[in-house]
């Protein structure tokens, strides 16, 4: 990275998505810094581009993606975009949405995904992409012996639903 810039950035991002988690303050400071920088969007998607890019070379050195690993990668991507941009996201979650309302995760998926340990945001789901994280949360327990959970998730749902209306 020729410009200091682009070095302090990489660096802060490193930090803020060292748990991959991404609390409103991070996301705040993250947006303030980027201002403060002068980035320009295309130096945004470039650097979020190399953390990601980082984050997955170690795990395929070995020729081989278990599925703890692509869900690190599905919470790095959705933490990347929600700090301005993910490798795969065509725009800011903040922009139009990509898909119409129609193709939207449903509140019961939307649920259940939480309900599963997804811990990020899940309103910008599409119905397929939350089935396929469902289909995956269902492969990883089936694979750990651990038995599919079908609990009481009523509480959630009603939450998911009330950001419906």
């Amino acid at each position: 990275m020729a410009d200091k810039r682009f070095g302090t950035y990489y660096k802060l991002l490193a930090d803020v998505l060292r748990d991959l988690k991404v609390t409103e303050a991070e996301l705040a400071y993250v947006k303030e810094k980027q201002v403060e920088l002068e980035l320009l969007p295309e130096q945004v998607k470039a650097i979020h581009a190399k953390v990601f890019a980082a984050a997955i070379i170690p795990m395929i050195d070995d020729d081989f993606l278990d599925p703890m690993e692509e869900d690190k990668l599905i919470v790095l991507k959705n933490c990347l975009s929600k700090l301005g941009w993910a490798p795969g996201v065509q725009s800011a979650p903040e922009q139009t949405p990509r898909v119409p309302n129609e193709d939207m995760a449903t509140p019961r998926q939307r649920a259940y995904l939480r309900y599963m340990g997804w811990e990020g945001d899940v309103s910008h789901f599409t119905k397929d992409e939350a089935s396929d994280q469902i289909n995956r949360f269902h492969e990883r327990d089936l694979q750990a012996g651990r038995k599919l959970r079908f609990g009481d998730f009523d509480d959630l749902l009603d939450e998911e639903e009330s950001t419906n209306l």
